[in-house]
């Protein structure tokens, strides 16, 4: 596992080893009830009961639950961390689907106006320079480590994402991916690779740990820019292999390797530490109901490039961050999401919006002239044609299959739950239960990410907001029987309470998802056949989550947003501001029970049910410095 055993930033190797505890191996017994709880929620009676059985017999005295579990702590002795390996494989590295809409998320910064070709250069080597500042930060050990807001203040986190967010890159493999740590050479310096017009350029911004100035990448987008427009025609695709599904785009990309020139880019492109598209103007959304390029359109612009013949071939999924910056101003990023959360790339990108170049800055501006912008070379062959067909016929597809939503409300905001005693997250979270509820009559497998950055090399954990709790309040507020706005009420301080204590349960690392992975995995281990408990139809729904959720909480950036993670699912991506909250619903259109712009709709009527059962029944408001 690169992140237990993968040299990192020396400081930050310190930090993992000697100052962060292990994440821990929770309590069988306590793990199989929360599951059963959980399942109850989603599972009809008689899938119910066969699963009852079915987990009594796994956790039986003496039975596979106990070998499986004394394998899983046999893990935790010999690694940093137990869970890494088996999580990243399982949630990442052996997934087929293709990167785009499925696995990067797409983030959006406030749209720009630019009046020529020179304001759009300007503002994108001024992001550019601002990420490169941050990373500056990174490589000369300035990050300041983070700690714990909450639950246990204090307590120091784990900023290995930090490290490896520009450093690293996804191989694809056929039947499984590969994560490239250290692919970026520290004596070959800062490479970025410029895409315009499907045509991609080496650019070297100096040595690590310094900055160029903004005149000089300017100077060099220029040229680029002026370059492209000179060529005759548009080049092949050749980036929108990368968004085919991972076992196609993997043969694609060793024929392209066979042959030498092909190789020579590919290196370039697989050692850079970022890619910077330079891209043509968003289109109008079909998803909007107007002809106006709003969010929903730049929104669509940053999570896949509006198809084939506008800007999807103008990237490399593979790369796992590609700041986007087109000639109308939209802008953002994509980024490869088994490198890190979104915490440390919205850290990166907070900063390089906010970015003013300085004299004085800790990290001195490289003042050496940069070396020419090199363009890559392709030998495409009718074979590689092919291929590109094939790939641009499955983006268009898939980009014609999603649906996206866009929740504006400001009417409500974080402020309101804190004044009422409520976790803000939690108050939301129970709000999606409601809304799924209202439009399908179920509750359904929910994700939330949990961070377990308390832990060495410490990711994810999941927190489950389809709790018995939840259904409870749910089944009372659309009328499934009589009961009063006081009842109400108490049901649901009761589900915010049960949604906001499984959320510091996992934080603190005893969640269930993570462990009942190293159970599986562990059977295999031990060459035991699965049990009857991983291979019954309740452990599929277990792992379907049809309601795909996170907070991603932002200050200058407008939204983060990702497809929904199975065919009938929504994706839900969120930013609850102080007094405003937004967020961004997807779906696909090939289910015709999935509505993003019903759900969004919904989701805004509950959160204001919810207010409004607040107001009546709670007059007591709680100063925010106590909660």
């Amino acid at each position: 596992m690169a992140g237990n055993s993968g040299q990192i930033n020396g400081s930050a190797d310190i930090l993992q080893k000697d100052l962060l505890p292990k994440l821990p191996v929770p309590n069988l017994h306590s793990t199989l009830e929360k599951y059963l709880s959980l399942m109850k929620t989603v599972l009809t009676s008689q899938q119910y009961s066969r699963t009852k059985y079915l987990v009594a017999e796994f956790g039986k005295s003496g039975g596979v639950g106990e070998k499986a579990q004394e394998y899983v702590i046999k893990q935790f002795d010999l690694k940093d961390n137990w869970s890494y390996d088996w999580w990243l494989e399982d949630m990442y590295m052996k997934i087929r689907l293709g990167l785009p809409i499925n696995s990067n998320p797409g983030g959006l910064f406030p749209t720009q106006t630019f009046k020529n070709q020179t304001q759009h250069l300007q503002y994108a080597a001024k992001l550019l320079c601002g990420i490169l500042d941050f990373k500056a930060k990174v490589d000369n050990g300035l990050l300041i480590p983070e700690r714990a807001s909450h639950s246990n203040k204090g307590q120091l986190l784990c900023m290995d994402q930090w490290y490896r967010f520009l450093s690293s890159f996804r191989e694809p493999g056929v039947g499984q991916d590969i994560q490239r740590q250290d692919v970026c050479p520290r004596a070959d310096g800062n490479n970025v690779i410029v895409a315009c017009r499907n045509r991609y350029f080496k650019l070297n911004c100096g040595p690590i740990g310094t900055v160029p100035s903004i005149k000089q990448i300017f100077e060099c987008l220029n040229e680029i820019v002026d370059t492209v427009l000179d060529e005759p025609c548009e080049a092949p695709p050749i980036g929108i292999l990368s968004s085919a599904d991972r076992d196609q785009w993997a043969k694609a990309r060793l024929r392209l390797l066979e042959d030498p020139v092909n190789q020579a880019s590919i290196k370039d492109i697989e050692t850079s530490c970022m890619l910077l598209c330079l891209d043509k103007q968003t289109l109008p959304s079909e998803n909007s109901f107007d002809d106006d390029i709003g969010d929903v359109a730049c929104l669509e612009h940053v999570l896949h490039g509006q198809g084939s013949k506008r800007n999807s071939g103008n990237r490399w999924f593979d790369v796992t961050f590609q700041l986007i910056v087109a000639e109308n101003g939209t802008n953002g990023f994509n980024y490869q999401h088994s490198i890190c959360e979104g915490m440390a790339v919205v850290d990166f990108c907070e900063h390089a919006l906010v970015y003013e170049e300085r004299v004085d800055n800790v990290t001195s501006l490289n003042k050496q002239k940069l070396a020419k912008p090199k363009q890559l070379e392709w030998n495409v062959s009718t074979v590689t044609l092919d291929d590109i067909q094939v790939a641009t016929q499955q983006m268009d597809g898939l980009i014609a299959d999603v649906q996206l939503s866009v929740l504006n409300v400001d009417t409500f905001g974080r402020e309101f739950p804190k004044k009422h005693k409520m976790s803000p997250d939690s108050f939301i979270q129970l709000a999606l239960q409601l809304t799924h509820y209202k439009i399908h009559g179920t509750l359904v497998s929910t994700y939330e990410s949990a961070s377990v950055r308390r832990f060495r090399y410490g990711r994810v954990d999941v927190i489950r907001g389809n709790s018995p709790a939840a259904l409870e309040f749910v089944r009372a507020m659309v009328g499934e029987w009589q009961t009063t706005d006081e009842d109400k009420y108490a049901l649901m301080k009761d589900a915010i309470l049960w949604q906001s204590n499984y959320m510091k349960e996992c934080i603190q690392g005893y969640g269930i998802d993570l462990h009942i992975l190293g159970l599986r995995e562990a059977c295999k281990g031990l060459n035991i056949p699965l049990p009857g408990l991983f291979t019954d139809d309740s452990y599929r729904l277990f792992n379907n989550f049809a309601l795909s959720t996170s907070q991603v909480g932002t200050k200058n950036m407008t939204a983060v947003c990702y497809g929904a993670v199975v065919p009938e699912g929504y994706g839900v991506c969120y930013n609850p501001r102080p007094s405003s909250f937004y967020a961004v619903v997807t779906s696909f259109r090939r289910c015709l029970d999935t509505d993003s712009t019903m759900f969004a709709n919904s989701l805004e009527a509950s959160l204001l049910q919810m207010q409004g059962l607040c107001e009546r029944c709670d007059i007591t408001e709680v100063p925010n410095h106590q909660l």
